[in-house]
């Protein structure tokens, strides 16, 4: 429904959408890229399929930004892409911006005013993330997230053994409805 209103010589629209949508019921579990130390370990969400593309991007940014290794997890909608290596926020957003990945993975964090970018783990749609691809890399020269690889060798029976990494335990979860 659109009604128009003129006021002081200006006219005002407003556009009302009238329709039903289902209850959000379904609970998703995910994980953080921020640390409790302030830093953030790279995570990117892509919403296509994992091929050769995005395999030379990740290179790429490896090389670029002197990152160790890429994890890759496939989703039922694409992958995700997850470096433990802990940057600072200005080089995390350097470093998303420089990537192709989901926009709106890239860009709600900003709207909802807390920097927090989330991966799931959990089901949705009857699929969970399940390890893929590894994209080696020699780089070693960023701290590594423990509280991360701890969670990531769990959830995903991973065996990720960092080379430097930071002694920190506590991981920042997140719990949202779809």
């Amino acid at each position: 429904m659109i009604k128009r209103f003129d006021i002081f010589g200006k006219q005002i629209v407003i556009n009302i959408y009238l329709g039903i949508r289902p209850l959000k019921e379904t609970i998703i579990y995910g994980y953080t890229n921020r640390c409790i130390d302030g830093k953030y370990i790279i995570t990117l969400d892509y919403d296509c399929p994992f091929d050769d593309f995005y395999m030379s991007e990740l290179t790429t940014l490896q090389k670029k930004y002197k990152l160790s290794d890429f994890y890759i997890f496939a989703t039922n909608k694409g992958f995700h892409a997850v470096c433990i290596d802990k940057v600072t926020l200005k080089t995390f957003i350097q470093i998303i911006t420089d990537s192709s990945c989901d926009h709106n993975y890239r860009e709600v964090p900003f709207r909802h005013g807390k920097k927090l970018w989330t991966l799931r783990f959990s089901e949705k749609n009857k699929t969970k993330p399940v390890f893929a691809v590894l994209i080696n890399s020699k780089n070693k020269i960023y701290k590594q997230s423990l509280a991360h690889t701890l969670l990531l060798n769990k959830i995903f029976n991973m065996n990720i053994k960092p080379k430097r990494h930071d002694g920190l335990k506590k991981l920042i979860t997140a719990r949202y409805k779809i």
